[in-house]
């Protein structure tokens, strides 16, 4: 019996070592007080493949006001099999949970690339009465203070397919 469980008990850290998805947060820091730019380090170890499927740049945006939010990714793709997506996510709260802004998908032709992700649907200040639009035409304001790039892929990435992002740039946009 001690046999069979130290048999099965092997075969389930194998499993886990085999099927494990990693992800690596490549840069996470609070933007500073009177900057609405940012240009994360972007380091070698930042590629999206066969390592690593998921790599995160995230950013506290350390504003007091309502904030509009753009992204730009410059990169390399390698391979033609794994299509590549890029989402740029906001939350609320520290302890909250990321929601969804914009997200693009590289297609499955290799060479440098450039993603612009927006944020959507912006409260803009209407001129005649200076109403926010948002409002008006029924979308919810989300007043976001995390924002998160994000590379990913689909986990079951081959050898030769890789992201490598050699610019990741946050713009922010106080309304």
């Amino acid at each position: 019996m001690k046999k069979l469980i130290i048999f099965l008990g092997l075969i389930l850290i194998n499993l886990g070592l085999f099927a494990q998805v990693t992800a690596i947060t490549a840069e996470s820091i609070n933007m500073p007080k009177n900057e609405t730019y940012l240009s994360f380090k972007v380091a070698a170890g930042d590629t999206c493949g066969v390592e690593q499927d998921t790599v995160y740049y995230e950013v506290l945006s350390n504003k007091t006001k309502a904030l509009s939010c753009n992204a730009h990714i410059t990169g390399t793709r390698t391979g033609t099999d794994e299509i590549f997506g890029m989402t740029l996510e906001g939350k609320v709260w520290s302890t909250g949970t990321y929601v969804l802004i914009d997200s693009i998908n590289t297609g499955v032709v290799a060479g440098e690339f450039e993603y612009e992700l927006n944020e959507q649907y912006t409260s803009i200040v209407d001129s005649t009465d200076a109403t926010l639009s948002a409002h008006a035409s029924g979308i919810d304001d989300n007043f976001y203070r995390y924002f998160r790039i994000m590379i990913t892929n689909d986990g079951a990435c081959a050898i030769g397919d890789l992201f490598t992002p050699s610019v990741v740039e946050i713009k922010l946009y106080e309304r």
